[in-house]
């Protein structure tokens, strides 16, 4: 797994300014600065006595771009409480199949947001995720998590039965309205894409006391501030969910 290398000659601005990757306010800043800008320090994810393929500098260097942000690559417009919330019994299983479950927080919340859990669901079984990750089949993998996902109907993006691949033009499967000219900018003005961590912990957020910087598929940024039973995409559903998974992953 060759990330770090290439990323770095593709765009060595990373060295020099660590921001673009690392959110100034997150918890893990100072460490996540240090890893892309100490060289010869065990700490950085491309030290160049490794070998450029060392599987080592590209986990450190994956965690170090995923602390403070995290993307979406389906699209997710039924986020809000409204929409209800769903047991994550799978992401236990999964969590014990990569052997991560130790990192569990303790008393973790149980439910979250419902779409989300769907797709999910869906992902790692029906999709067939999980056994490939057991049979560590890189290509059946990857099939899964670049496609489209089929979910329980009512579930999928504007209550259908599919979860989509982010893609350009993806909205023009959630206009409604096909008499309202201006309805596909209110699509892709509602889809996040990228946004600052989210989680039941108050201080594993970027910005306390809490809330999140959004960024829209219409290419908008938009503050959410945290509200538990709301309809943006920071409230308890969502952070519960991605809570729990930023702390294995």
């Amino acid at each position: 797994m060759n990330v770090c290398p290439n990323m770095f000659a593709l765009y060595p601005e990373y060295l020099t300014d660590p921001w673009i990757l690392v959110c100034p306010s997150s918890p893990g800043a100072g460490l996540m600065k240090k890893r892309f800008t100490a060289p010869g320090s065990d700490d950085i994810c491309m030290n160049t006595t490794w070998p450029t393929n060392s599987e080592l500098g590209a986990s450190r260097c994956a965690s170090a771009a995923g602390n403070s942000y995290a993307y979406l690559g389906w699209v997710f417009d039924r986020y809000g409480t409204s929409y209800g919330m769903l047991p994550m019994t799978t992401l236990t299983t999964v969590f014990s199949l990569v052997g991560e479950a130790d990192k569990i927080p303790a008393n973790p919340p149980t439910e979250g947001a419902s779409q989300i859990i769907a797709a999910i669901d869906a992902l790692f079984n029906g999709q067939g995720l999980v056994s490939a990750f057991a049979a560590k089949d890189a290509a059946r993998m990857a099939a899964a998590v670049d496609g489209d996902i089929p979910i329980a109907a009512g579930l999928g993006n504007g209550g259908s039965s599919t979860v989509y691949r982010i893609r350009e033009g993806i909205e023009r499967f959630l206009i409604t309205d096909i008499n309202n000219a201006g309805s596909a900018n209110v699509a892709q003005s509602s889809l996040p894409v990228t946004f600052d961590h989210v989680a039941y912990i108050p201080s594993a957020f970027n910005h306390i006391p809490g809330g999140s910087n959004v960024l829209f598929m219409d290419g908008h940024v938009e503050f959410a501030k945290y509200e538990p039973n709301g309809e943006t995409f920071c409230n308890r559903g969502v952070a519960n969910l991605l809570g729990v998974m930023s702390s294995v992953f």
